[in-house]
């Protein structure tokens, strides 16, 4: 089980494993806008409407520490 974090333009991106607790953690990061995406078997990203005129589930801001983060996945049927 692995959580990548990468820039909204789409490089520099940097992974990490998940932990038995689910935390994971990334270190160096410049402030911005991020992607963050899990790759779990058995379990997919809820689905998102690129129409829908929001950010992709997963967007955040980094400015400084973030603390409660949460990634939600759905089983896959």
């Amino acid at each position: 089980m692995r959580v990548t974090i990468n820039t909204s333009r789409g490089f520099d991106a940097q992974t990490t494993v998940l932990q038995p607790d689910g935390s994971f953690e990334f270190g160096g990061l410049a402030p911005g806008k991020y992607e963050v995406f899990a790759s779990v078997r058995g379990y997919r990203a809820p689905p998102w409407d690129y129409r829908s005129q929001t950010e992709r589930p997963g967007t955040v801001e980094i400015d400084r520490g973030v603390d409660g983060f949460v990634l939600t996945m759905d089983p896959v049927k």
